[in-house]
């Protein structure tokens, strides 16, 4: 009894104190003009998080990483180096952020897409992160001079034909 009470006891403390174990989140297409949110507990240990997701059309993507850093149930709870890292789902890096930063990476070709999210959760529960992206359709490209010159040549045509028209209805 007290042999099972020992192991019994050792393993909890084991699975308590064992660092933190990678894990895949798939956030799917993103709606451009919709912000998509990935919030993520932790237990105490490194974080070594992959967030994939999808991109419709060429975007200028914008995101945002922070971390809940406080205590909570007599817990606390933070991150040490929270950062999330983007790649192209070929691997091509296209730029990092860092804790309560910014950054907006333009012009992303459709396709897949995925960040690692690294960091070292330091509370006595853990951490807790949100990375928050939105995507905006990048504008269409202007039309150059040939374009102005085809809009140019279809009203010339036009006002021909009414002039044509009004001469036969003189007529």
């Amino acid at each position: 009894m007290i042999k099972t009470l020992a192991l019994g006891i050792s393993v909890l403390a084991l699975s308590v104190s064992a660092p933190a174990f990678a894990a895949t989140y798939d956030l799917g297409l993103l709606t451009n003009g919709t912000p998509t949110a990935k919030a993520a507990a932790t237990a105490p240990g490194a974080v070594n998080d992959i967030i994939k997701f999808e991109l419709g059309g060429t975007t200028d993507l914008g995101t945002y990483l922070n971390q809940f850093n406080g205590s909570l149930f007599g817990k606390s709870y933070n991150i040490t180096g929270l950062s999330a890292t983007f790649y192209s789902g070929g691997g091509t890096l296209i730029g990092a952020v860092g804790d309560t930063v910014s950054a907006t990476f333009a012009n992303l070709a459709a396709g897949n897409y995925y960040a690692t999210v690294t960091g070292n959760a330091v509370g006595t529960g853990g951490g807790s992160y949100t990375l928050t992206l939105l995507g905006s359709g990048s504008a269409a490209p202007v039309p150059g001079p040939a374009g102005v010159l085809v809009v140019g040549a279809g009203l010339a045509a036009l006002l021909g034909r009414r002039r044509r028209k009004k001469a036969v209805e003189a007529a």
